[in-house]
């Protein structure tokens, strides 16, 4: 069995990221014979720039670069999630559903 997870993993927010990780952990162990993946879905274009720019506005400099190093460790942490391997767009929703309808 193949077990898709559907949920918003990309976004840089702490519990998301969280929820996604263990979620998916979690399934890999009770499901040990079974494959588990976050289904690659961004349903909005990034903001990330932006919110930097927000953060220099409100928060000097500083604020900025705290709001890069953010985007930075949420990037690298990207790479513990076992995502599925085709990504899809907020726009490509028949796709979507055709590919979990296939897949999952």
């Amino acid at each position: 069995m193949r077990i898709g997870i559907l949920t918003f993993h990309k976004v840089i927010n702490y519990g998301a990221f969280l929820q996604s990780y263990s979620l998916s952990e979690k399934l890999k162990k009770e499901f040990p014979d079974d494959e588990v993946e976050i289904i690659d879905y961004v349903t909005a274009p990034k903001r990330k720039w932006f919110v930097v720019l927000w953060n220099i506005k409100h928060h000097g400099i500083k604020g900025g670069l705290t709001e890069l190093k953010r985007i930075s460790v949420f990037g690298a942490a990207q790479k513990n999630l076992t995502l599925s391997p085709q990504s899809f767009k907020a726009d490509e929703f028949d796709e979507l559903f055709r590919y979990i309808d296939e897949r999952y």
